[in-house]
């Protein structure tokens, strides 16, 4: 009958077994902390990319060489407007507001609304967005710009009246 022993591992294979583990050991804790140094140099990056952006949204028309023409808060106010600031490179907002829509308007007629805008005058561009929800079927709306008034004008050829309501208001931009 033989023993059923087994046979000791040699001193070599202890020592080989114990750098084994000892090597895993370091390497599952060294990878927390390079995890996090991952993490951080690519929050890094987030974080300049969404400031440059953030930066880039509210100021795109601002520079020192315009400073001296900003007169009042309200002049700040009114660069906000701006959204796309390649189109507006070397021109001057004027004025922004609202203009109440035109009410009610039967078939076959047209309403103007007009509003007093100091400082406008021929020649200006007036950009104007009317709100959501407005009828867009066989609908005309035009914008002009005269001498301290800005104009827009719904004509409506539906076949239908049409009530486009005094609010929400009908955006404008003028600018020169």
């Amino acid at each position: 009958m033989t023993s059923s022993k087994g046979r000791r591992p040699s001193p070599a294979m202890i020592v080989a077994a114990i750098a084994l583990i000892v090597a895993l050991a370091g390497t599952a804790m060294a990878a927390p902390t390079a995890i996090k140094s991952i993490l951080n140099k690519k929050e890094k990056k987030q974080v300049k990319n969404i400031s440059k952006n953030q930066i880039n949204a509210l100021a795109p028309t601002l520079s020192v060489k315009h400073a001296n023409t900003a007169g009042s808060a309200d002049t700040a106010k009114r660069a906000d407007v701006a959204t796309d600031a390649d189109a507006l490179k070397g021109h001057t907002v004027i004025a922004a507001g609202d203009l109440d829509g035109p009410g009610l308007i039967t078939n076959s007629s047209c309403t103007p609304v007009s509003k007093s805008v100091p400082g406008a005058a021929a020649g200006d561009h007036l950009v104007a967005t009317p709100p959501n929800g407005w009828p867009t079927y066989e609908i005309t709306f035009t914008a002009r710009v005269s001498t301290d008034t800005v104009t827009y004008e719904v004509c409506n050829e539906s076949g239908v009246s049409q009530n486009f309501g005094t609010s929400p208001p009908v955006r404008f931009l003028l600018i020169r």
